[in-house]
């Protein structure tokens, strides 16, 4: 009897043990708000051409047609929505792909970029790095800029 309840302590510790020292790995793998400020201030950095720490329209649509490329795997210049789903909803898809034969074109893409632009930006000109992570709209941007 005493045997079995060593044996079932012992085991009760070496779960305890285990899910203490994973418990800290999975917390510490979390992005941090700085994080995930300095990622978007990378994205805006990478596409920024006058260099005024903000993102314009022209430099968003620009983002916005680097990340077609690149989500467009198969190459046939259309996103259907498997290529897209993480990143909008399949309302928001609908919405945007007005031809609706093939999949979202590059000039549905850019439109969908455009708008969620004038949704995230509060100046309607321009968009910081805090306006992409402070907002819902500019995370939605993000989204779509983001490759």
């Amino acid at each position: 009897m005493i045997r079995k309840l060593s044996i079932a302590l012992s085991a009760c510790c070496a779960v305890a043990a285990t899910v203490a020292t994973v418990s800290p790995a999975a917390v510490a793998s979390e992005p941090t708000f700085d994080d995930r400020r300095e990622i978007a201030c990378s994205i805006i950095a990478k596409h920024d051409r006058d260099r005024d720490g903000r993102l314009n329209i022209f430099e968003a649509k620009r983002a916005g047609k680097k990340a077609f490329k690149t989500l467009d795997t198969n190459g046939n210049w259309t996103l259907q929505y498997p290529e897209v789903g993480s990143r909008i909803s399949p309302a928001a898809f609908d919405r945007y792909d007005r031809i609706k034969i093939r999949g979202m074109d590059r000039i549905e893409w850019t439109r969908l970029v455009k708008a969620r632009f004038r949704a995230a930006s509060q100046d309607r000109r321009t968009v910081t790095c805090d306006d992409l992570l402070m907002s819902r709209e500019g995370r939605d941007l993000l989204a779509v800029i983001w490759y």
